[in-house]
């Protein structure tokens, strides 16, 4: 695998990872009923982290087949 295809499994990987953490913080918090907005905050963080990576996976992999 070249190093471009390295980067784009990376960054699938990653943006994977936070989806899932960004998704289960906010899981975790629905359950425990927090009234606080500061680990919202956080799971957002994660979660637009998470979609920023994938996105980024897709165009250079799009870039890549043509």
């Amino acid at each position: 695998m070249d190093a471009r295809g390295r980067r784009i499994e990376t960054s699938r990987t990653l943006g994977n990872l936070c989806l899932i953490i960004g998704f289960g913080t906010a899981a975790v918090i629905g359950l425990a009923s927090v009234a606080s907005v500061a680990p919202y905050l956080f799971a957002i963080l994660f979660v637009m982290t998470g979609l920023g990576l994938r996105i980024e996976a897709i165009v250079l992999d799009a870039g890549k087949s043509s």
